[in-house]
Formats: C-alpha cells, sequence, structure tokens
C-alpha cells in the first residue's frame, strides 16, 4: 500500500475519532456564549420569521423539518417594555405523542442579558442552528431541511395562538 494512501486513511480515521469524541463529550458553552447564541438566533427568528399579536406581546415564529421526522421550531415573544423570550422546541419525530420537547429556553430583559437561568438540552439543533446562523454557512442542510411557514394553530408554544396569517 502507498504511503499516500496510508496517510488518507489515517487522517479519515482522525477525523471520524474527533467527530466520536465530540459527540460523547460535546464542547460546553460558557453563558456569554449561550446569550450571544440565543441574542443572534432571536434576532433571526424577528427578521425572518411569521408574526402576530396578542393582547400586549408579539410573537415570531420559524420552523425547519427534521430528516428524521417532526419539525424544529424556533418562536421569540415579546411583551413590550419587559422583557423577550425565546424557546427552541421539536414537534414530532423521537418526540412524537408528546405535546413538545423543548430544547432551549431562555428570557432577555432590555438590555439582552438572560432574565434567570436559560434552560438548555445538549444535541444536534445547536450545531444545526449556529451553522444556519454563520453567513458562510447558510444552506447548510444536513440536519434541517427547507424552512416552512408558521400553520395557523390555537395553541403554540408562546402566547394564545396566532390570530393573523401573513
Amino acid at each position: 500500500m502507498p504511503s499516500i494512501e496510508l496517510k488518507r486513511m489515517f487522517s479519515e480515521w482522525r477525523v471520524r475519532a474527533q467527530r466520536i469524541r465530540d459527540i460523547l463529550r460535546p464542547p460546553v458553552w460558557s453563558p456569554g456564549e449561550w446569550n450571544e447564541f440565543a441574542r443572534v438566533l432571536a434576532q433571526a427568528v424577528r427578521r425572518y420569521g411569521k408574526t402576530w399579536e396578542n393582547a400586549d406581546a408579539e410573537f415570531w415564529d420559524i420552523r425547519w423539518e427534521l430528516q428524521e421526522g417532526g419539525e424544529l421550531v424556533c418562536q421569540v415573544e415579546q411583551i413590550r417594555e419587559k422583557k423577550l423570550s425565546l424557546v427552541v422546541a421539536q414537534y414530532g419525530g423521537f418526540a412524537d405523542g408528546t405535546e413538545n420537547y423543548i430544547w432551549f429556553y431562555c428570557e432577555f430583559s432590555e438590555n439582552g442579558k438572560f432574565l434567570g437561568e436559560p434552560f438548555w438540552v445538549e444535541g444536534t439543533w445547536k450545531d444545526a442552528l449556529s451553522m444556519l446562523l454563520m453567513p458562510h454557512k447558510a444552506s447548510s442542510g444536513f440536519y434541517l431541511t427547507g424552512g416552512t411557514s408558521s400553520p395557523a394553530m390555537q395553541h403554540m408554544l408562546l402566547g394564545g395562538g396566532a390570530d393573523r396569517q401573513d
């Protein structure tokens, strides 16, 4: 076997071992990194998501179908002059038969700091959304497939429902 072929095989196995290690022991984000990620995600959802109002709150919603079934939902709720809430949840897929599975939830003050402790569960959702938020990887599609608009539902993750369709 030529030495170049041996080097190629060694390189491929090193990358595979690194991926396995990252899955078994994912890198830990600091609270500052979680805050930055949440603020950027909330801004993206507010910019590109469907919107509606309910009483004194405004809502934004964006959804993606998951390759393994179900959908990943990101919602933002803004209560004027009080707080902004962000939730990332999954409907369907492994969460089928339950109302939803919450991957991430946080609340922000007006200055963008967390109100209380955010809740999160490590998973590939974070990697997929991180790559979508990075401008040069915006077309990444290995965890998520095409985005869809929010359906009109009477009960949403945040708030009482979507009264208005855009």
